[in-house]
C-alpha cells in the first residue's frame, strides 16, 4: 500500500513512506486499507461460515471507521 518491502513489522523505510504522503495521498491509503480490511473479513467468512454471525458487526466497523476517517 506505501509500496515498501513487507517485512512483518513497522520499519523506518515504512515511517519515511508514511511522512512522506501528501494528505490526498494519506487518504488514499486510508481507504485502500479499509478495503483490504473488508476483503480480509470476507474472506475469513467465505473460509469458515461459522463466522456469519461477526459480519454485519465487521463492516459497521469498518464503516464507521471509514467515515472516522473522512472527517480529516
Amino acid at each position: 500500500v506505501l509500496g515498501v518491502s513487507v517485512m512483518g513489522r513497522w520499519g523506518r523505510r515504512t515511517q519515511a513512506a508514511l511522512e512522506a504522503l501528501q494528505p490526498s495521498d494519506l487518504r488514499d491509503v486510508t481507504e485502500r486499507l479499509l478495503n483490504l480490511r473488508e476483503r480480509f473479513y470476507r474472506q475469513r467468512v467465505l473460509t469458515d461460515p461459522t463466522q456469519l454471525r461477526y459480519w454485519r458487526g465487521w463492516l459497521g466497523r469498518v464503516a464507521r471507521l471509514r467515515e472516522y476517517c473522512r472527517e480529516f
